[in-house]
């Protein structure tokens, strides 16, 4: 399994591999292996990632003990047979098992594996009979129970399964009997029947009690008489695979009481789609009219999840790019170029999203709430934007395969599952969506393209729908703890230890020439591992790119301008692309390079919405004092309207670490491949500039929080350095005007500076939304093994006795506006909010 991670997250981990280094073999996780020492074993223990042995065969206890020490999904599905010691041995109560090898279970080893713990999520796809005794045994089961290579089972046996409470996948069955049908309807948990082929209205009628999410995506038509029976079906039901459904059907489906999901209907006629619209919980494809909501929460097709795609956006943008219409060409990119891409996530795992947040809820009343919240509800989706900061899509910019912004539902199922995948896009990190009036009771919110989103918890959001959606939560981007930063990540600047699986070019995103020159694909997803690195960086907006000069110093791309190739080259670094092996990657340059710029150069910032509480007096003032002290750095502005102020030029200046003093890790390499390596993977010119680049402050409103790794809340802590909080916090949402900081310019936020980090994980636990800036997160044993690491791998001496020099979280620097006097600085925040 090669899940391509995506750089969007605030901490990056690796497991510096220096004491491994007695496995076999150049790659020792590779296809080559076939067996484990359990000297090596002991080594694997602890791993915060997935385990993939899929070549290993054999497994003793004493090895599989120490394998199940790990924190992600355990893969050995290369194992034909298993003893019910090494069985009793690998379970745990959270264990994410696949022994998908296992063509027969013994009783005995049935009976270790499920009565002794219980893992929470036994995928056995390999097994094509079982005897009752071990459908007994699974019928005892909770959590995620993945059976679809049975084909053939026993009435008996459906009866004996359906015991099970949680996730039952049983997509290898064709048909279903009355009696297998009666059975399955008593079933407590969510149930995966994609293999079905065909459906008797008796087994129909049979289903109907079931409360829970069915899935029957088999299912290619149904007759009248089956519609009006699943009509009276009342829960989530899953029917992708209907292409075509009579009036007679349409109208009866109607009545269905519960969310009805189908996407894949090619043809109805207007009595039919029209008889369905009268439904807000069914889910259509937009093209049979879908209306969007015009609720705060759901100001896009919120209600319409996103259909299986096609592949005839590539041939779109071509046209466009043929036309002379490169921007819309560029915009469809954005929205596109990932739905073809291998699934991270489970697309199902949305449906039962609440209960993770019902789990984590303290107060009683909070959790029967949480349960009770609606896939695609506004109430869910003020939940995703609190929680994750996740917006709905936008009626201006989506495709029908769009879930939320900058998450896309994928062509190709999650990885290792049948289910529908999901996958992340820039715009998850790049894009937002902000309030436009100042009026709290109407705050206008719109999508703003290219503007930063201050509020992203990506971590938060991958561990909560991997358990839900039944993949290994484990660590994407192995971060010490959800929701311990305020920002989302500088793609360039977090270096993800991945390499893309088609193994032509390693990606930019990597820690050093020690990853990159001796291992591949295989083995980088056993380094997502223990020692945390860099902290968060802020993405840049699109909206800076026209600002980009050709010719000066900081016309490349990132904080640091050391990357000016194509934009392609980075996306493809970061491993996401419309096809996970990486085929499409000429395709992707040579489109890019015609219309991606474009497109972020026609991008445009938004207006500060207070603006009619601006003083033009005292803005014009402020510009008098930026024109001497800081559009050296930031450009000259000229006015152009009633508090209105244009940039007419800027320098691309790139400033020295020396004169800034900001935090330096994002640009001394430390954690970084040198220059000549990153040349290699990349067609553009890549330089370590050891400088920072100083932004263009058009729109300097929404990019909170500021400098490069988001250590400053407001921009009057920037301008006066002795008011920055060390520690802070925020309440994330940018879609209302009372969260918005007016006199400082900034989100509003809580010095937290006198707390401890055990106080700060107390107050993260009592408040779900809270965003918190904690310099402190490291504990003393991931500081010794950041240290070691360090040392073995870069020769890099760590200063033991200042930490702090290594979190890359220090607020420091830029004290430019130190030396203005109070009213100065005041002007010029006031002349800042009229550009």
């Amino acid at each position: 399994m090669n899940i391509l991670t995506r750089c969007l997250l605030p901490v990056v981990m690796v497991l510096m591999w220096s004491d491994v280094a007695t496995l076999p073999a150049a790659d020792p996780f590779g296809p080559s292996v076939t067996d484990l020492t359990l000297e090596q074993a002991v080594k694997l223990a602890g791993t915060q990632g997935d385990l993939e042995l899929s070549h290993l065969r054999v497994l003793p206890p004493q090895v599989a003990a120490m394998l199940a020490r790990s924190t992600g999904s355990i893969q050995l599905n290369g194992l034909a047979s298993l003893s019910p010691e090494s069985a009793a041995a690998l379970s745990q109560p959270d264990a994410f098992l696949e022994l998908d090898g296992l063509t027969e279970l013994p009783l005995d080893t049935a009976r270790a594996l499920i009565t002794v713990t219980n893992p929470r999520s036994l995928t056995l796809r390999g097994l094509q009979s079982i005897s009752d005794e071990v459908a007994e045994l699974m019928g005892q089961h909770s959590g995620y129970l993945r059976l679809s290579g049975l084909e053939s089972v026993t009435d008996r046996q459906i009866e004996l399964l359906t015991a099970h409470r949680g996730f039952l996948g049983l997509s290898g069955l064709q048909q279903l009997s009355e009696r297998a049908a009666k059975a399955i309807g008593q079933h407590e948990g969510i149930l995966g029947l994609n293999g079905l082929t065909s459906l008797s209205p008796e087994a129909a009628v049979a289903l109907a009690p079931h409360a829970q999410f069915i899935r029957m995506d088999g299912l290619k038509t149904i007759s009248d008489e089956v519609a009006t029976a699943l009509a009276q079906h009342k829960g989530p039901l899953g029917l992708h695979g209907i292409t075509t459904l009579s009036d007679t059907s349409a109208e009866s489906l109607a009545q269905h009481k519960g969310t009805l999901y189908l996407m894949g209907l090619e043809t109805l006629s207007d009595r039919a789609a029209k008889a369905l619209r009268t439904n807000p919980e069914i889910r259509l494809p937009a093209r049979f009219g879908l209306q969007a909501s015009t609720s705060l929460q759901a100001t896009a097709p919120a209600d319409a999840p996103p259909a299986p795609p096609s592949d005839h956006q590539s041939q779109r943008t071509k046209e466009l790019i043929a036309a002379g219409r490169p921007i819309d060409a560029g915009k469809l990119e954005i929205e596109s170029r990932f739905h073809l891409a291998r699934g991270m996530w489970s697309y199902d795992g949305l449906e039962t999203l609440n209960e993770a947040w019902a789990e984590e809820a303290i107060d009683e009343a909070e959790r029967a709430r949480l349960n009770s919240v609606r896939e695609f509800s506004p109430a869910w989706w003020r939940e995703m934007e609190y929680r994750y900061g996740m917006h709905p899509p936008v009626p201006e910019s989506h495709q029908d395969f769009t879930v939320a912004i900058g998450l896309i539902r994928t062509q190709a199922n999650v990885v290792g599952g049948s289910s529908p995948g999901m996958v992340s896009s820039c715009r998850l990190c790049h894009s937002t969506m902000l309030f436009t009036s100042p009026d709290p009771r109407n705050p206008e919110p719109r999508f703003a393209e290219g503007i930063p989103n201050a509020f992203l918890d990506f971590e938060r959001f991958h561990q909560n729908v991997a358990t839900s959606g039944g993949t290994s939560p484990g660590f994407l981007f192995a971060k010490n703890l959800p929701r311990f930063f305020v920002d989302s990540a500088d793609f360039f600047g977090i270096l993800v230890p991945v390499v893309r699986p088609d193994g032509l070019k390693p990606s930019l995103l990597r820690y050093d020439k020690f990853f990159v020159a001796d291992h591949g694909s295989s083995y980088t997803k056993k380094i997502e591992g223990q020692v945390p690195l860099i902290p968060f960086l802020k993405p840049l907006p699109w909206t800076n790119y026209k600002y980009k000069t050709a010719g000066t110093e900081g016309q490349g791309l990132y904080v640091d301008g050391g990357f000016t190739g194509n934009v392609a080259d980075v996306t493809y670094a970061m491993a996401i692309s419309r096809d996970h092996l990486g085929a499409d990657y000429a395709d992707a340059r040579e489109v890019f390079a015609h219309c991606v710029p474009e497109y972020f150069k026609s991008l445009t910032t938004p207006r500060y919405p207070f603006i009619g509480d601006v003083s033009e007096e005292q803005a014009d003032a402020g510009h008098a004092v930026f024109v001497e002290t800081c559009a050296r750095c930031h450009g000259d502005f000229k006015k152009t309207g009633s508090k209105t102020y244009d940039l007419v030029s800027f320098p691309n200046t790139l400033v020295d670490q020396d004169e800034l003093g900001t935090d330096p890790l994002r640009i001394t390499g430390v954690f970084d491949m040198d220059a000549e390596e990153k040349k290699r993977f990349l067609s553009g010119t890549v330089t370590l500039t050891h400088k920072y680049v100083a932004p263009p402050l058009v729109g300097i409103w929404a990019r909170g929080p500021y400098l490069h790794n988001a250590s400053v809340p407001t921009v009057y802590n920037l301008l006066k350095s002795s008011s920055r909080p060390r520690k802070y916090s925020m309440r994330p949402t940018s879609t209302d005007p009372n969260n918005y900081d007016q006199a400082r310019i900034g989100w509003k936020f809580v010095d937290e500076s006198a707390k401890s980090h055990q106080q700060i994980l107390e107050q993260m636990e009592q408040e779900p939304y809270v965003r918190i800036f904690d310099p402190d997160w490291r504990s003393p044993e991931q500081w010794e093994a950041l240290r070691q690491s360090l040392a073995n791998v870069k020769s890099v001496k760590v200063d033991p006795t200042k930490p702090e020099l290594y979190t890359g979280m220090l607020n420091t620097g830029h004290t430019f506006g130190d030396d203005l006097s109070e009213e100065q600085r005041l002007a010029v925040l006031e002349f800042l909010k009229c550009l």
